[in-house]
């Protein structure tokens, strides 16, 4: 009341489904109006076919994301090693809300610790290793994305492994591409010491074979 801020300056953005609605919460608020009046937008002269540009923009915005609830839902589960920290995918998860949106479905993203996924785990944490599979196996899609290091990689290649066999669509970016070539060296290619030097734990027993395939990352 007392803050030198004129009503129709106030806006209120509750909690939307999705935050690509907010755009649309903003606008309904007489967002656009009001910012164009301060910024005095109304002085320049902009060519009809920008504008037109920009109202195309705005609808196919809306009519990707105004039916996202409605949409057949698809589940996909990145495993990854960085799980805990959901940014160190952003880029990632980004991109898969994007893509469906475009293909008209419902993301539901998982994220799968690749650490479980692993032999050893089971005998650790019987019921996290299960919990783990059952995931992986229920989801529509996989995705193994970037990392570093040998934790979680042989998991990764087990989740690389189930996609092949089950036929489950797979992508696999950086460290997950060199996963998949890996399983399929290892499963297919009968290459069972098929590694990569981003595995450190790897590079010692490439000196008792320097035969056997080893992948390096650029």
């Amino acid at each position: 009341m007392f803050c030198q801020v004129d009503p129709d300056q106030v806006l209120a953005v509750h909690d939307v489904s999705s935050t690509y609605h907010v755009p649309m919460v903003l606008e309904k608020q007489g967002f656009t109006t009001s910012l164009g009046k301060s910024l005095h937008l109304q002085r320049l002269k902009i060519a009809p076919e920008l504008i037109l540009r920009g109202a195309n923009a705005w609808d196919a915005w809306k009519a990707s994301t105004c039916q996202e609830d409605h949409h057949k839902s698809v589940t996909i589960a990145l495993v990854g090693k960085y799980t805990s920290f959901a940014d160190s995918y952003m880029s990632a998860i980004k991109s898969l809300e994007h893509s469906a949106m475009a293909c008209k479905r419902r993301l539901i993203l998982i994220l799968v610790d690749s650490s479980l996924l692993h032999e050893e785990s089971k005998a650790s944490s019987s019921i996290e290793y299960d919990k783990a599979w059952e995931t992986v196996k229920a989801a529509d899609g996989i995705l193994i994305p970037i990392g570093f290091g040998n934790r979680g990689t042989e998991g990764m290649i087990a989740a690389a492994k189930y996609a092949r066999e089950k036929k489950i669509p797979f992508l696999g970016i950086c460290l997950g591409f060199q996963v998949a070539v890996i399983e399929y060296a290892r499963n297919v290619c009968n290459l069972p010491h098929a590694g990569s030097v981003e595995c450190k734990s790897l590079q010692n027993t490439f000196h008792l074979a320097p035969d056997r395939p080893v992948l390096r990352q650029c």
